[in-house]
C-alpha cells in the first residue's frame, strides 16, 4: 500500500511528519512560527485533523454529527482551522468550536475555515442555499 506522508521543510533540511497509525497517508496545510503543523490525515473512515508539534501527532477530533475534520491554518498561539463534514471549527487546547454560517435570511448551509492569523481572524467560507450553494466569503473575528 502506498503512502502518502507530509513533510516540513526547513532551512536545515526535511522532516516527515508522522502518518496515524491505519490511514493511507496525511497532508500537511499549514504551519507556525514554531514550527506546529496542521493537517488531516486520510484513511478508510474518511478525514481526520490533527496536530504536529514537537514529533508528536495529536488527533484533534470533530463536531458532534460530524464524520471528519480537516485541519487547514494555525497561528502562533497554536490555534488551528478547518471545517468539518458541513462546519467550519476553531480548535484551541483540546477543545474543537464550531463557527456560525451566515446569519442571513438565505441562511448558511456549510461554512469552511481556511487560515487564522496571529489576532485571531479566521478567514473562510459560507455556503447560500438560495442562491445555489454559492460559497460566500467570511471573517471571523474574535
Amino acid at each position: 500500500m502506498n503512502t502518502t506522508v507530509p513533510v516540513l521543510w526547513r532551512p536545515n533540511g526535511r522532516t516527515d511528519l508522522q502518518v496515524p497509525v491505519g490511514e493511507f497517508g496525511a497532508a500537511a496545510q499549514a504551519v507556525n512560527d514554531k514550527g506546529d503543523v496542521a493537517g488531516y490525515s486520510f484513511g478508510p473512515n474518511g478525514n481526520s485533523a490533527f496536530l504536529w508539534r514537537n514529533g508528536q501527532v495529536t488527533a484533534l477530533g470533530t463536531l458532534p454529527g460530524s464524520t471528519g475534520a480537516r485541519a487547514m491554518g494555525i497561528n502562533n498561539d497554536g490555534q488551528v482551522v478547518g471545517n468539518t463534514d458541513f462546519d467550519a471549527f476553531v480548535w484551541q487546547n483540546g477543545t474543537m468550536t464550531a463557527l456560525p454560517a451566515l446569519v442571513r435570511a438565505d441562511a448558511g448551509t456549510g461554512s469552511g475555515a481556511a487560515d487564522i492569523n496571529n489576532l485571531g481572524q479566521i478567514a473562510g467560507h459560507s455556503d447560500s442555499s438560495v442562491d445555489g450553494f454559492i460559497q460566500h466569503a467570511v471573517i471571523w473575528t474574535p
